[in-house]
């Protein structure tokens, strides 16, 4: 308001002044004001005006905040007589989607160095309740090829489920039981929602493993031959998780049958910690017994290179591992000899020489080691 003042010859005298009337900024400003008696006389007098913001914005009442699912706050708004309208800050998020009360601090600051503060309730509810997730196993074996998985949780209204295996979504599987096989392994979560997919629990997740290891197996010996008076033992070792279970092509349940005749024979071992099982015949071990005796050996051949009976033929001899064959003339003379495997005999069989050329009709003595079996022994002859 512009001051006045008396002159003993113009009476009242308002003041004028260049200098602004209304200040907003904080400190110490100054008025100069002159008053003029119209007559060529005037005075000037200085004004000093103090403008200091020393109170604080005034802070809103803020209602508490409550409702389902997810909840996004609004910035409220303080008003101060120096800045005005003023935006609350706050450190704490504007949006909540777990359920749970939480507390929003907000600060009113109008920059001179005033401020007010005012607490804001937040209450988050859900409408699905924690889920559930249960499984029928927690291993994938030979012996369970398939595990069920099944969320249960309780919603208002129709429930939809999303599936994850290690984080990653399963494309299409949207139903309460998920069903999974060999092969399939890992960790399985499911999410559950409300009808109007708002509202969402994640379950605690469940690790599914694996084990469908087979046993390894080894038969001893893989090849022998019998007698008319003996027989022969075959053991079975296996490696295996759990205890192994046995079931021989004869009909057998022991890790060892005895055999007293000829014939293939092979094993099927069943690893019972995880019902995984292995045929031995499938991975080469299956064990051979033959019956040279009586079958497979030639008692005479006649090596006249007429392309009939030439060699001393042994028959089935490639299924033997390891075969040594001495051949002695009638004086007790090794005169052909032969270490190797029975494969490689058939290939380079014995032809009625001793090295040096074509031996005599006659009859000649044979000793025949197959494998780790005891020598057999017999006479060939010779015939052209």
């Amino acid at each position: 308001v512009p001051p006045t003042t008396s002159d003993n010859c113009s009476g009242t005298i308002t003041g004028t002044t260049t200098d602004p009337l209304s200040y907003t900024t904080q400190g110490t400003h100054v008025i100069h004001w002159t008053f003029d008696d119209g007559n060529g006389n005037s005075t000037t007098v200085p004004q000093n005006v103090i403008v200091d913001d020393v109170t604080a914005p005034i802070a809103p009442v803020l209602d508490d905040v409550s409702g389902m699912c997810t909840i996004s706050l609004a910035v409220p708004i303080a008003n101060d007589d120096c800045a005005g309208e003023i935006q609350g800050t706050t450190l704490d998020p504007l949006t909540y989607n777990t359920e749970g009360s939480y507390v929003v601090n907000w600060t009113f600051d109008d920059g001179n160095g005033n401020s007010s503060r005012v607490a804001q309730n937040v209450d988050v509810f859900t409408i699905v309740e924690d889920v559930e997730l249960s499984s029928s196993a927690t291993e994938l074996t030979c012996g369970v090829k398939n595990i069920d998985l099944t969320a249960r949780a309780k919603v208002q209204g129709e429930i939809y489920y999303k599936w994850f295996k290690d984080n990653d979504l399963i494309p299409g599987e949207t139903a309460s039981v998920l069903e999974i096989g060999n092969g399939e392994e890992g960790e399985y979560a499911v999410e559950v929602s409300d009808e109007d997919l708002q509202c969402n629990v994640l379950s605690d997740p469940i690790l599914i493993t694996e084990d469908v290891a087979v046993p390894i197996v080894s038969l001893s010996p893989l090849s022998g031959s019998l007698s008319s008076a003996e027989s022969i033992i075959i053991n079975a070792t296996a490696i295996t998780k759990g205890e192994a279970g046995y079931i021989w092509s004869t009909g057998e349940i022991t890790s060892s049958i005895e055999v007293k005749y000829p014939g293939e024979y092979s094993v099927e071992v069943i690893d019972h910690a995880n019902g995984c099982s292995v045929n031995s015949a499938d991975i080469g071990q299956k064990a051979i017994i033959l019956n040279y005796w009586k079958e497979n050996l030639l008692r005479a051949f006649t090596p006249n290179a007429d392309g009939f009976n030439d060699s001393w033929r042994i028959e089935r001899v490639e299924l033997v591992q390891k075969l040594k064959i001495v051949i002695y003339d009638r004086w007790g003379k090794a005169i052909y000899k032969f270490s190797g495997s029975g494969n490689e005999y058939k290939g380079t069989p014995w032809k009625g020489s001793d090295g040096n050329g074509n031996l005599p009709i006659g009859s000649y003595y044979y000793v025949i080691k197959i494998d780790e079996e005891k020598p057999m022994k017999g006479t060939v002859t010779i015939m052209r």
